[in-house]
């Protein structure tokens, strides 16, 4: 064919001895591949004078902020030829050696025992490292949970059965309500409180009854309340001068302060130091929260000033506070009786001496006085009946105290738990923007459903949370969502509610605060 290359010219054009010489495609892929050799000999040779011996030339890349000291210490998590992460398998074959190094700092607890034990997987399955500095390595994929907690039978060994409901995601299909709600738990403290009352103005909502406590002007004004704590009650607006007349409106802040948060210096009562990080709130105390409206004082007291009977006790060291106070009152006022001899009369053996008339005098008259003071504290308003609650072999009504005798029943200490989702976290100072009607509605008298006894349990439930810690959506003109809602923003792990570990973990343990479960099955404190 006209314009094919014959085998003649092709001849001419390659020479026969072509194969016998590189050619400069030969030469540099030779050049390449001994420049490379001698680059990674020099590169392996120069980790060895490098001060971390070359560790992080082979590392993935740096490891999170808290383990930043240990950036060029492989050896300090990694065990020679073991794997620090994978699957079951690769656990059953090979074993997490490196566990039991991360377990030298983290205290955590070991799995489940209901758990197949095959499904166990180590510490770095998890908490996956070398993503950079700025890396949490507790803020888990949702599918570190749910892989097992979605359906949770499935992971359950015999004869074992889940103890909780299945978990795929935070909405009010995926995940269970909350456990206090869900099993309509009451309050388990002793504390009588009625929160539609005091969030009032002036302590008289629109369908309060008649006063039934004459000592009491409702409405509840400044000028019932003591000098030194009118200024913390007073309401924007308030002037001074109409004191008289000015309503106490209390408000959540008037007696729920964050834990980081303080009671003016006049009002301090166990110290003034920082307690935490604004996460909770700080427990209610009757000297911070209770005092000014509610003070222990009895009319009956000397040269016609009010007598202040200490908080905290209990109802025979209250007769022993009081039967002391009125000796005294009573040898003030009659110093006599303290000049005449105390002379024992002589008596038959087996006899009894006879009292004294005088002396009989005087302990009827104490007796009865304490008797009247036992009367207003336990069965009057504003003192410790309008609080508390009594335990004992009857009901405690006027006719079951008497005189010259301490009374035989106890004051129920109240125990209001300080943290009630104890499985979960939550913090105030992160939703402070919020107003505490969004989550604690029953709170305000305007409520539908106010909240009149102590035994409610005003907590939000898991619609109420979604309404922000959900995907972000648009819906009828609103803006819904945008917060985190995975497991790890509320949940928490290995001894969450213990985050300190390492040395003393184990003593801290066993020394946890009473959880609710706890109050609900009758433990004490």
């Amino acid at each position: 064919m006209t314009g094919q290359e014959t085998g003649k010219q092709r001849a001419s054009r390659i020479p026969l001895d072509y194969f016998k010489k590189p050619d400069a495609i030969q030469r540099w892929k030779l050049r390449l591949t001994v420049l490379a050799l001698v680059v990674a000999v020099g590169w392996w040779l120069s980790g060895l004078v490098r001060s971390d011996r070359g560790n992080l030339m082979y590392s993935r890349g740096q490891v999170a902020t808290v383990h930043a000291a240990w950036n060029a210490e492989c050896n300090a998590c990694h065990e020679p030829f073991r794997p620090i992460g994978g699957n079951a398998g690769v656990s059953k074959l090979f074993g997490h050696a490196s566990d039991q190094k991360c377990e030298t700092c983290h205290a955590g607890p070991p799995h489940s025992s209901r758990q197949i034990a095959s499904e166990v997987q180590g510490c770095a399955s998890c908490h996956r490292d070398h993503r950079g500095l700025d890396a949490s390595l507790v803020r888990l994929r949702d599918s570190d949970c749910t892989g097992c907690h979605a359906n949770i039978a499935a992971h359950v060994q015999a004869p074992f059965k889940p103890r909780y409901a299945n978990v795929s995601r935070f909405d009010e299909k995926s995940h269970p309500e909350f456990k206090v709600l869900r099993e309509k738990a009451k309050d388990p403290g002793h504390l009588k409180f009625n929160h539609k009352l005091h969030m009032s103005a002036g302590m008289a909502p629109a369908d309060q009854p008649a006063n039934p406590n004459p000592r009491v002007q409702i409405p509840y004004t400044l000028a019932q309340i003591p000098i030194g704590d009118r200024e913390r009650y007073r309401a924007a607006g308030q002037e001074g001068a109409k004191d008289a007349t000015n309503k106490v409106q209390l408000d959540c802040a008037s007696c729920h302060v964050s834990d980081v948060g303080d009671f003016p210096k006049t009002l301090q009562q166990f110290g003034d130091t920082p307690r935490g990080t604004g996460a909770h709130m700080q427990p209610i105390v009757y000297e911070n929260q209770c005092k000014a409206c509610h003070p222990l004082t009895l009319e009956n007291g000397k040269d016609a000033q009010p007598l202040s009977v200490p908080h905290r006790l209990q109802p025979d060291q209250v007769n022993e506070f009081l039967t002391n106070t009125y000796t005294a009152y009573y040898l003030d006022g009659n110093p006599k009786l303290l000049d005449a001899p105390f002379v024992m009369p002589l008596v038959k053996p087996g006899q009894m001496p006879k009292p004294r008339p005088e002396l009989e005098k005087v302990r009827t008259v104490i007796a009865e006085k304490v008797l009247a003071s036992e009367k207003m504290l336990y069965l009057g308003k504003q003192t410790c009946g309008e609080c508390h609650t009594y335990s004992g072999p009857g009901a405690v009504t006027p006719d079951s105290l008497s005189a010259g005798k301490a009374p035989d029943f106890q004051i129920m200490v109240p125990r209001v738990p300080d943290v009630w989702y104890t499985s979960a976290r939550f913090n105030h100072t992160s939703h402070r923007a919020l107003n505490c009607k969004d989550c604690h509605a029953r709170a305000y008298p305007d409520s539908p459903d106010a909240s009149t006894v102590g035994t409610d349990v005003m907590l939000p439930g898991i619609a109420n949370c979604v309404q922000c810690h959900a995907p972000e959506s648009h819906w009828g003109g609103k803006r819904l969502g945008g917060p985190r809602f995975d497991c790890t923003e509320c949940h928490s792990y290995h001894h969450g509610d213990e985050p300190l570990q390492g040395i003393g973990a184990a003593a801290r343990g066993a020394k946890r605060k009473m959880t609710v479960q706890q109050f609900l099955s009758g433990g004490t404190k």
